[in-house]
């Protein structure tokens, strides 16, 4: 097409020292000329002009706010991408607005939550927060706003719900879905029931947005987001392409959220949580047997009961096998900063894009549990894995320090 896209964001400090080349990205369409003349065996002469400003460093701004007192749910968008970026992610900074406006005129003392909203530059906002300002107890629950108003389309988007990982799991994984879905109820069917406005699909934990750090550090971590999108990350990801239908389903879902966590009934919460817990073992169970799910699931009810007002949910004491020394997220590029050989060998492993997902969980897995209750409770979350490649990682991760045993 015609959009010409972006990449490079954020560049590391050794990035630095070599990314001084002048260089531009065209569209696929101005590409496929280029190709089809050099095909041709014609010789291609190009002129550009670069306007480009280096430097040493960039000071973006996090703003914070909050409506009543806590504990809080914790609402998150990160604003940092080149315009016109509105949906990645004017439309997650826009929502956010608009739910702050809303809950605080929504706003009751009675409330066992109150409300809290922070914008930030994705990752390296939210991973300052925490580590210079978050007092992490303070927070029930995170729901990250990223990339909500992708169209069908325009942009062949589905709404995609991301729940908690097992080892964060939380009930507010299901109210956003059971909301989200109500929300998105439209036209009946032929017998009464309501039928969806848009595609919809809950997933299991993925990673590549805020919801990740707060995952980290030990606070459950949801985000609905609108995927794929033709225009991510171009020049085309104009206002145009944004549809009010998406918006307006994952508002009113987290929306939703929010009020039914701080006013809805004890025994009505109690109930859900009991139906979400089976709905999630259950589909689990579907594919493989499930042991250490279970403990995990009733531990994430502890938690939530313990927030909520109420028993429910139990406990378990494991011996832990990993300590996450610097948390936070593992890539190639960070890994390339200690060690260039080390960088190299986890790229490769990282070429599989479950694997980051899968070995972020495992840390964080391995953290309440044993070494073979980690990959067990891993396998029942996500199906078998190759065992050796995440080994391999940890051992890398030891060597520099990320992680002890």
């Amino acid at each position: 097409g015609r959009a010409f896209p972006y990449i490079g964001l954020f560049l590391s400090k050794n990035d630095l020292e070599w990314a001084k080349i002048p260089a531009v990205a065209v569209s696929e369409e101005i590409a496929n000329k280029i190709i089809d003349r050099l095909k041709k065996g014609e010789r291609v002469k190009a002129k550009i002009r670069v306007q480009v400003e280096i430097k040493d460093k960039q000071i973006l701004p996090m703003v914070y706010a909050e409506i009543g007192k806590p504990p809080y749910i914790l609402f998150t968008a990160h604003i940092c991408h080149p315009k016109p970026g509105a949906n990645d992610n004017a439309s997650g900074s826009a929502m956010l607005i608009e739910l702050a406006k809303v809950l605080k005129e929504k706003y009751s003392e009675d409330f066992r939550f109150g409300f809290a909203f922070l914008w930030i530059p994705e990752y390296h906002g939210s991973q300052a927060f925490i580590e210079k300002f978050a007092e992490l107890e303070k927070y029930y629950a995170v729901i990250n706003l990223d990339m909500v108003g992708g169209s069908e389309d325009r942009s062949s988007s589905t709404i995609m719900i991301i729940r908690t990982p097992l080892s964060r799991f939380s009930m507010v994984s299901g109210l956003l879905e059971y909301y989200t879905n109500l929300a998105n109820s439209w036209h009946e069917s032929f017998g009464g029931e309501g039928m969806p406005r848009l595609k919809v699909k809950s997933y299991p934990y993925q990673m590549g947005s805020d919801h990740d750090i707060f995952n980290f550090f030990g606070i459950p971590g949801v985000m609905p987001i609108t995927w794929p999108d033709r225009f991510y990350h171009s020049s085309e990801d104009s206002i145009e392409k944004v549809s009010k239908d998406s918006l307006e389903v994952i508002g009113k879902g987290v929306l939703a959220t929010a009020l039914a966590l701080a006013k809805a009934e004890k025994e009505e919460l109690r109930r859900f949580a009991r139906g979400y817990a089976m709905k999630y073992l259950g589909e689990l169970s579907i594919d493989r047997e499930i042991e250490v799910a279970e403990k995990l699931v009733m531990m994430g009810l502890a938690r939530d009961g313990r927030f909520l007002g109420f028993d429910m949910g139990h406990d378990f004491e494991f011996e832990a096998w990993v300590r996450w020394e610097k948390k936070g997220l593992i890539s190639a590029r960070t890994i390339r900063e200690f060690d260039e050989k080390a960088a190299e060998e986890l790229e490769e492993f990282m070429e599989d894009k479950k694997f980051s997902v899968h070995l972020h969980e495992l840390l964080m897995l391995g953290e309440a549990l044993s070494e073979e209750e980690a990959f067990k409770a891993l396998m029942e979350e996500f199906g078998e894995i190759d065992r050796e490649k995440p080994k391999r990682a940890l051992e890398i991760l030891k060597r520099l320090g990320f992680v002890s045993f």
